[in-house]
């Protein structure tokens, strides 16, 4: 069947979900635009001056929050925090192969599964110690056990839509990058007077490509939705729960080496 011949009812169908393609953009553009421009000021000013991307875009879009509800601004950014998110999610996940696991050998894979299980376990309990929520002490637990921001928002993806749960999401995504950025100067230190071996993981928690430019617009957009005051009006409890949840993963980590090099 050629042009000429195809059917009214076909060619209406056609046009029907042209227009409709056409609607979405008009109606998801400016935010996602929004969220998009955040992402790359936050990516110069990283590349720049150093410094946590994640936390530039979260700030940033932070300072945007005057727009959240502008009619034609939050469809998109609402689109930014759920559906590209989960896209990047899915693309960070798929760039982990088998191969490269079975890279780390054994005993540091063994070491990395146990100590995930073990501090998501254990975090978890700290969390709740702390008085966050099962919602919140679960992300807290995964930022800390994981790799931090990118693991937040992957374990945010999946729980179910509450109010506090964007705020949640950002104040764990704050305090893994502040963590993390201590921890790359601690620990470093920690294994030289230890005389531990540099361990291999092959796991970077760096991001490439467009999951790296999805993920980065989510936050932007998380940042753009959620108001400063909201995240400093829940307290230093968030916190205090993954420096202690930081410091069981250091803790197991660093017995585990000091005995097997004991065995050796």
């Amino acid at each position: 069947m050629n042009r000429a011949t195809e059917a009214p009812a076909a060619v209406a169908s056609r046009h029907a979900l042209s227009w409709s393609a056409i609607a979405s953009l008009q109606a998801l553009g400016p935010g996602l635009l929004l969220a998009l421009v955040i992402a790359m000021a936050a990516y110069f000013i990283s590349a720049q001056y150093g410094g946590s991307l994640m936390l530039y875009a979260l700030l940033f879009g932070a300072a945007f929050n005057y727009l959240a509800n502008h009619e034609r601004i939050a469809p998109g950014v609402a689109f930014a925090a759920t559906a590209v998110l989960r896209f990047g999610v899915a693309l960070l996940g798929a760039r982990i192969t088998l191969s490269e696991v079975g890279v780390l050998g054994w005993q540091t894979a063994g070491l990395v599964a146990a100590s995930v299980a073990l501090t998501l376990v254990a975090g978890w309990r700290i969390g709740r110690y702390f008085g966050l929520t099962d919602d919140h002490a679960v992300l807290s637990a995964s930022a800390v056990a994981i790799c931090g921001a990118s693991a937040t928002l992957a374990i945010a993806s999946v729980l179910p839509a509450r109010d506090p749960q964007r705020t949640n999401t950002l104040l764990t995504i704050v305090g893994a990058t502040t963590l993390s950025t201590i921890a790359m100067v601690l620990y470093p230190l920690i294994a030289r007077i230890l005389s531990l071996d540099e361990l291999v993981p092959a796991v970077t928690a760096s991001l490439g490509g467009v999951s790296s430019w999805c993920i980065l617009m989510a936050v932007a957009a998380l940042g753009v939705t959620t108001p400063l005051q909201r995240m400093i009006a829940v307290g230093p409890r968030p916190i205090g729960a993954m420096v202690v949840q930081s410091a069981f993963l250091a803790v197991f980590v660093l017995a585990w080496e000091i005995l097997r090099g004991l065995g050796n």
